[in-house]
């Protein structure tokens, strides 16, 4: 299927729109990208709101949108579903523009209209949610803001599952209802990793949380919880075991189950956030990865793993890699995560940690089977 035929009007901007106006758009449209056009209707770029954590904006109502956007990959009306589903995972974007021959800006399409066209897949027909979601970091409803947001950071998520005193279920809280919470001029510093603290950093959780979040039960078809998501316009479900969250599932992992299950042979390993390395870098992060592979298959069988990077600039040129490691095994999702000044310290780490975390999972599991004596 062409993307012309899934395609939404999208919500642009112009050059001299100020950077107040996308976080404006982000709050009430519920958006995280948009298409930045002339006055011609060409595209000439494209801002989303990992964009704000990486400028140095002083002043959102003054910064112009063309001093922060970025040029990225523009498809075609022509262009095929499959295709910007697999750009839209390897990228981290939850929507990309669509262009006509001339280059005008004519539709952006977002993961769910993709969704909407690869829900019938197989794949989603026979994993559940429980197979597939990352385990549930979860805040309870009194505690504040400023805990969120640490707790965001820290594990590189966007949502979080809202608990009260008996840990059941009472709501969540995205990155988009904090930004509800924070003055206009304290917005940018959200996102500046070095930010001073924020005034506004003790509102209660509860104040701003999503009252009626997306769930389903941990048995719950993906292809199921695919159809909530599209009701619902929204990009994450919880999952849940009685009333209390387990889970967490996105439509990025949705992406990624999908895109495993058109590899032939051998497991999925997939890199995002990965700027060009030196091949010998590389080289030496491919054997630690295969490595680590070999050594959590021969416990689990492992269906795929993915490997998100990110840089933080800390100490003048120099960057810290931070890394976070998905991998989907036939006993469930694991999660480690590793930092270094080198990226492949961080990926050494994250490796470290994976395997660890297996083993001792396997250790467990192994006391629980143990017949017990009479």
């Amino acid at each position: 299927m062409e993307i012309r035929e899934i395609m939404e009007e999208p919500h642009a901007l112009r050059p001299d729109d100020r950077v107040i106006d996308f976080i404006s758009l982000m709050e009430n449209k519920r958006v995280h990208e948009a298409p930045v056009v002339d006055e011609e209707g060409k595209l000439v770029g494209f801002v989303h709101y990992k964009i704000l954590a990486r400028k140095n904006v002083q002043d959102p109502t003054v910064t112009k949108i063309g001093s922060i956007m970025e040029h990225i990959h523009a498809f075609n009306e022509s262009a095929s579903v499959e295709e910007v589903a697999k750009f839209l995972f390897e990228n981290g974007l939850r929507a990309v523009p669509v262009v006509d021959v001339t280059g005008n800006l004519v539709g952006i399409v977002s993961v769910i209209d993709v969704l909407k066209v690869l829900k019938r897949e197989k794949i989603f027909s026979e994993k559940t949610g429980e197979e597939i979601m990352s385990p549930a970091e979860v805040i309870h409803q009194n505690e504040d803001i400023g805990k969120a947001r640490a707790i965001m950071r820290e594990k590189n998520i966007s949502r979080l599952p809202v608990v009260d005193d008996e840990d059941k279920l009472v709501g969540e809280v995205t990155v988009l209802d904090l930004l509800k919470a924070i003055q206009p001029k304290e917005r940018i510093s959200w996102y500046s990793m070095a930010a001073e603290e924020l005034k506004t950093m003790d509102i209660p959780v509860s104040v701003v949380m999503n009252k009626f979040p997306i769930t389903a039960e941990e048995l719950t078809k993906v292809k199921d919880i695919i159809e909530k998501l599209i009701e619902g316009g929204r990009r994450g479900c919880i999952i849940i075991k009685g009333d209390e969250p387990v889970g967490v599932v996105t439509t990025r992992d949705i992406l990624e189950l999908w895109l495993s299950s058109k590899t032939e042979k051998g497991v999925y390993v997939q890199y995002s956030g990965l700027e060009e390395e030196d091949n010998e870098v590389m080289d030496v992060v491919d054997r630690m990865v295969s490595d680590t592979v070999r050594k959590v298959h021969s416990i689990y069988p492992v269906e795929y793993m993915h490997i998100h990077i990110k840089r933080y600039r800390k100490t003048g040129e120099r960057k810290l890699f931070s890394v976070r490691c998905r991998v989907m095994t036939t006993e469930g999702v694991f999660i480690a995560r590793g930092q270094g000044w080198d990226l492949r310290d961080a990926i050494g780490e994250a490796m470290d940690h994976l395997e660890r975390i297996v083993k001792k999972h396997k250790e467990k599991e192994e006391i629980e089977n143990r017949p017990k004596a009479p």
